[in-house]
């Protein structure tokens, strides 16, 4: 019987699902959020705002860190503050860290910096979201798998 639900192609899972979300017009937003929601959907008059999102499999929440560039050959990450839902499209707005690497405890130590950037799935380093955690006052990030980062090559 499993085998005739997993054979059917009519029951393919979304792209994108969402339980519950809010329904913002652009102008209420940051100004860098709104040019790049205009720049990427010129007639969006308004965009959905939510907290929680299930995006090809993957389960993003305010709140995760997500890998997004790399600067010396260490990856940079960010810090989920919304999401933005336009069109079927899912967009990250996201507060950026510095970051730095802790040999010791084999963890990236985080701080919170005040910029604020807008990025779209396919700019991530890795879409696999992480979970930060606090010790002695840090705020620290574990990586569960090696992240390859375009133009770097390990020294082993």
């Amino acid at each position: 019987m499993i085998a005739f639900h997993l054979y059917d192609s009519d029951h393919a899972r979304p792209a994108i699902s969402v339980t519950k979300m809010s329904k913002v017009p652009l102008e209420v937003l940051n100004e860098e959020i709104t040019e790049t929601q205009r720049k990427q959907f010129p007639n969006a008059t308004a965009v959905h705002v939510t907290n929680k999102v299930d995006y090809l499999g993957t389960d993003y929440t305010v709140g995760m860190m997500l890998a997004f560039g790399s600067t010396g050959g260490l990856p940079d990450f960010a810090e989920i503050v919304q999401m933005v839902v336009v069109q079927d499209e899912l967009s990250f707005v996201v507060r950026l860290q510095s970051t730095w690497y802790n040999e010791h405890l084999r963890v990236f130590m985080l701080e919170p910096t005040h910029g604020i950037k807008v990025l779209q799935q396919a700019q991530l380093t890795d879409v696999y979201p992480l979970a930060a955690y606090t010790m002695g006052g840090y705020l620290m990030v574990s990586l569960k798998h090696y992240i390859s980062i375009k133009g770097y090559e390990p020294i082993l």
